[in-house]
């Protein structure tokens, strides 16, 4: 699974509408963001938010939500739904549970919404999550990861999660076996986990 290239000369973009310099700090945010460019993180490396305004009037940038545009044109990243999910939480948030399962290609699952999981002491108070699930648990580098260009939880949290999530149990044990086969859980890790989906769901 590969995203698409984001290899693309700037002025594909923007059309001579922003100079040099605004043109390379826009794609340096963008490159790994699906073509977005939250405010806040524009922000941090000295373009104000008035500034993106105005490029947005331009037609340099589409406003797509709350502090967040899109530079035209950036070819859609084929998670890009994923993608807004990740942004919609400042980034502090990872794609878990069933979504996860799907985005690892593990079991043959379609969730009805995206489920994306935050610190526990994480808040999200703007609009813009009605299709998500938001969980809270204790999620850093120790338990995610970048696939196919998003943050997501690491297959054997997914596993968990999707089990505690009540996921048919065919399809856990489905997902814990393709896992094994492809090397991203251990075979001890296989066993305990299989134990306890059979425990849990009887």
């Amino acid at each position: 699974m590969h995203a698409p290239s984001k290899r693309l000369g700037n002025e594909n973009h923007f059309g001579g509408a922003v100079d040099a310099a605004t043109m390379t700090l826009l794609m340096e945010v963008a490159a790994d963001r699906g073509g977005y460019v939250p405010t806040r993180l524009a922000t941090e490396r000295g373009l104000a938010p008035a500034r993106l305004v105005t490029l947005a009037h331009r037609g340099a940038l589409e406003r797509v939500g709350y502090g967040l545009y899109r530079i035209p044109g950036f070819p859609v990243d084929r998670n890009d739904d994923l993608l807004r999910a990740v942004l919609w939480t400042n980034e502090r948030g990872a794609i878990s549970h069933e979504t996860a399962l799907a985005l690892y290609e593990l079991a043959d699952v379609n969730p009805v919404a995206i489920d994306i999981t935050v610190p526990i002491d994480y808040r999200i108070e703007r609009a813009g999550g009605e299709h998500y699930r938001v969980h809270h648990a204790l999620i850093g580098a120790q338990n995610t990861r970048t696939f196919d260009g998003v943050r997501v939880v690491d297959v054997l949290t997914a596993i968990e999660g999707a089990t505690a999530q009540g996921v048919g149990t065919a399809l856990i044990l489905d997902a814990i076996d393709r896992a094994r086969r492809l090397g991203w859980i251990t075979k001890a890790q296989a066993k305990v986990v299989r134990a306890k989906t059979e425990t849990d769901h009887g």
